[in-house]
């Protein structure tokens, strides 16, 4: 028994003894023979460094993984050291076949060599088969490759040769694997030549969009007994030609570990050990694909019927709503549209009725995207402008993919229609989709003429009326005289405020300068207290940036440069002899004492002169260049039609440091009206949120979203809706300045303290102090939504989400369109990593851009 060890280690140590000075590191793999889809060691072993590859060769068949694993051993033996320097390089084949290692360029501590080349087989891994079971078909055992009992297939569930444009189409992606086989997989990954959009199963499988839940089941085939995982999933076509469509998947396999074999046959001490290493996961990727799918166009659409989009097999139905109908007021038409096929192509058509208003449709889609059976309807809502009977004749189409032709529903009524007593509150009015504000103001001033002509008189008040003095001055010459002095003192009061404000918003230099006298005091103090060990010190870190801010120099500037440029000779002796100190230590306290006086004498001369002096430069900073174009200009050149010199305008009049609403709000005008939506709906977030309770722009915004098929704002359905819209109706300074009120409301309260009983004092504390917690509830709450800098809006139409920060990477099937909400996760100077949903990928920083915060960036995007 002994012998067989002692031989075993001389095998272990044979490696070593081949190393010779032709060729310092020793080539061998493991295993060999190799087995296919499986690494293969490559092992390069030396006595003095780790040998290193320098250049791996291209072999077909031959994937190279990246990487290697190093080790390092000593040993002392007799007093002899032995150094095994080992590099581990791993391969993998992918075919059955003979390879060759061609000589391999190899360095060793600074050395290089080529090595011989090598040849190895790979053979296909081979499982058993057990005896059949069941009554199949009669298998009895045997061995199979790993193709024969790991792969996949894509089963359409359809019979048709070729489809239509627009068309879903439903597939199921299934993996058999043996049932004997210990197998995990993982989520598909779905991908087309760029001409197939997947169907969208994020709402109930947030781990993988483009497929449903598996199910699992068994089947056999030829014999044998397979486990099958089935993934649903679904496409539609958007070009017309031949389609192909690849599906994979990462499986990982658990196989028994190859081992060495014992060199007993009796002894299983090598094998009692290895109780946890007998096996190993290798990866094997799966894959199936779909190709020669024809695709077909659908035919031009004819006839006056509305296409709604809509590819598949359809049922449509038409309503309206209640009558009575009456001008003025508002009818609801609605399209109720169920069927099978996909509701992602549907599009609301534009209706054209004759004596009728129209305004924009709302489409409402089915919460269950995946389900068999898809919902949607379009409601359009009308205004009848004559009273009169009226026949309302509409038809509407969709395209059948099993008949290949258009299907048509034809809507035709007739109601009649009453004279309205007035225009319904409830009509929201949206430009540029309908008639315009002008045409509806003008039409509800028609509709009030008309009136007034039938009842000339309103009839009596049934209230006595307020009594007043007379002559009327009396009634209100108190709050006369006291509104006569506070408002111009308040104008003046506040233009002062503002004009000095401009001043310092417009020259920082002015702000330093100001600064560093309001700092004189306190820098002369610690000046006059400073010791004398720490004299040199204060005089480079107080005096010499307070005289950097007086002359206006910039930050930093070194005390040699400063002496320079100082007129006052005292000052700068003082500054060269406080620099030369430094470096030469050791001076008298004397000398520091009197150039301590002298110094502070100076400087406080040198204040008052530098105070006259920029009494004048204050001046001067204040003058303000009149602008070129004045708002009238900008209202006509936007009257014009020139929207982007008002733009321009628009643009140029929004400060950074304290935007107008109004100026966001028309230069979001100029962007709608040049139909780039994105940036108008950018525009329009701004302003709401520095005028949150502005329905102008709210309703404004709302026309944008309802361009961009976004959810527009509207009545709260819900308590949660009710809470965030109060929250978001004032500003968070708005909320700061509440809590301040009610701390002072608590102040007042706890005045009267003594007054109070105990029971009275607490209730009327209770009522600020729930004050205080809501506003700042609302304003921590308004800081991670409404007001958070992270959320930002794509500006441009179809842009692609790329894998990793370069136009080169993987990019995703689906673009995001303009207008859609994304949140910013990171940014890198050209790059953002956003999140849509479940999505999250880079895109260019110029796609986007933030809802708030970064005026500097927004401004210069625009």
């Amino acid at each position: 028994m002994f012998a067989k060890y002692m031989t075993a280690f001389l095998i272990l140590l044979a490696p070593l003894s081949r190393l010779s000075a032709e060729n310092p590191a020793e080539i061998s793999l493991y295993p060999n023979p190799a087995i296919v889809g499986e690494p293969v060691q490559l092992r390069l072993v030396s006595s003095s460094d780790h040998p290193l590859i320098k250049q791996f060769p291209e072999i077909e068949n031959i994937s190279w993984l990246k990487g290697s694993n190093t080790s390092l051993s000593t040993s002392i033996i007799n007093y002899k050291k032995t150094v095994q320097a080992e590099t581990v390089y791993s391969l993998i084949p992918a075919k059955e076949g003979t390879y060759t290692i061609p000589s391999l360029v190899i360095s060793v501590g600074g050395k290089t060599f080529e090595s011989e080349p090598m040849e190895f087989k790979a053979y296909e891994r081979k499982f058993r088969i057990a005896p059949d079971e069941g009554g199949g078909s009669g298998k009895d055992g045997g061995t199979a490759g790993l193709d024969d009992l790991v792969f996949a297939k894509i089963l359409l569930f359809s019979d048709k040769k070729s489809f239509y444009v627009g068309e879903e189409i439903n597939f199921e992606f299934r993996i058999y694997k043996y049932h004997e086989i210990n197998m995990q997989i993982t989520w598909p990954s779905a991908s087309s030549d760029g001409s197939a959009v997947f169907k969208d199963y994020s709402k109930i499988n947030k781990e993988c969009s483009n497929f449903g839940g598996p199910r699992q089941f068994q089947e056999e085939i030829k014999g044998r007994l397979f486990d099958v995982f089935a993934f649903p999933s679904a496409f539609r076509a958007i070009a017309d030609g031949e389609i192909s469509l690849n599906v994979a998947d990462e499986c990982q396999i658990r196989v028994p570990r190859q081992r060495r074999k014992s060199l007993d046959d009796d002894d299983d001490f090598f094998g009692m050990m290895d109780p946890f290493n007998r096996f190993k996961t290798i990866n094997r990727p799966v894959s199936a694909q779909l190709k020669g799918l024809e695709i077909k166009p659908i035919p031009p659409h004819g006839g006056k019927a509305l296409f709604t989009g809509l590819t598949g097999e359809w049922k449509m139905s038409g309503q309206l709503s209640k009558p009575p109908y009456k001008t003025g007021e508002p009818i609801t038409l609605s399209l109720n549209v169920d069927g099978i096929g996909t509701v992602e192509t549907l599009k609301a058509p534009e209706l054209k009725l004759e004596k009728f208003r129209v305004y924009p449709p709302e489409v409402e889609k089915g919460a269950n995207t995946t389900a068999a059976v898809q919902r949607a309807t379009i409601r359009y809502v009308i205004i009848p402008l004559k009273e009169g009977k009226d026949n309302i004749d509409i038809d509407f189409s969709t395209f059948s993919t099993e008949k290949g032709k258009y299907e048509t529903l034809n809507f035709k009524k007739e109601i009649t229609v009453k004279k309205g007593e007035g225009t319904s509150s409830q009509i929201q009015v949206y430009a540029d989709s309908g008639p315009s504000l002008g045409e509806a103001s003008s039409a509800q001033a028609q509709q009030g003429k008309q009136k007034k002509s039938m009842n000339t008189i309103f009839y009596l008040k049934k209230n006595d009326g307020a009594q007043l003095d007379v002559p009327l001055w009396k009634n209100n010459i108190i709050m006369v005289i006291i509104l006569l002095i506070s408002a111009p003192l308040m104008v003046l009061l506040n233009e002062l405020r503002m004009a000095r404000n401009a001043k310092f918003n417009s020259d920082p230099l002015l702000c330093r300068k100001l600064d560093a006298i309001a700092g004189k005091g306190k820098m002369l103090k610690k000046l006059k207290n400073a010791e004398d060990a720490d004299f040199e010190h204060v005089v480079l870190t107080d005096v010499v940036p307070y005289l950097n801010d007086l002359k206006g120099l910039p930050p930093g500037t070194s005390a040699s440069e400063l002496v320079e440029k100082i007129e006052n000779e005292d000052i700068a002796s003082s500054l060269r002899t406080a620099g030369h100190m430094r470096y030469m230590p050791g001076g008298s306290s004397t000398d520091k004492k009197e150039m301590k006086k002298k110094l502070l004498a100076a400087l406080k001369s040198y204040a008052v002169v530098a105070l006259l002096m920029l009494a004048g430069f204050s001046v001067q900073a204040g003058e303000v260049k009149k602008s070129a174009v004045n708002l009238d200009e900008a209202i006509a050149a936007y009257d014009k039609g020139e929207l982007e010199k008002a733009a321009a305008f628009f643009t140029s009049r929004i400060n950074t440091s304290s935007p107008s609403p109004v100026m966001l709000y028309n230069l979001g005008n100029c962007y709608s009206r040049q139909s780039d939506y994105p940036r108008a709906l950018v525009c329009y977030e701004r302003a709401l949120r520095l005028e949150p309770r502005d329905t102008d722009i709210q309703e404004n915004l709302n026309f944008v979203k309802r361009k961009l098929f976004l959810p527009i704002a509207g009545p709260a359905q819900n308590p949660q809706e009710l809470i965030v819209a109060i929250r978001d109706s004032l500003r968070p300074d708005n909320w700061l300045m509440l809590a301040a009120l009610c701390w002072a409301a608590c102040g007042i309260v706890l005045l009267f303290r003594k007054r109070l009983s105990t029971s009275r004092l607490v209730a009327a504390l209770a009522i600020p102090t729930a004050g205080i917690i809501i506003a700042l509830a609302a304003i921590l709450s308004q800081q991670s939504g409404t007001y958070n800098p992270e959320n930002a809006v794509i500006i441009k139409s179809s842009t692609p989400l790329y894998v990793l920060p370069s136009e080169n990477a993987e990019a995703s099937d689906i673009p995001l369109k303009g207008g859609e909400d994304v949140k910013i996760i990171e940014q890198r100077l050209d790059w953002a990593r956003v999140r849509s949903g479940n999505v999250e990928g880079w895109i260019p920083s110029n796609a986007l851009t933030r809802l708030w915060g970064d005026w500097n960036g927004f401004l210069k995007e625009e």
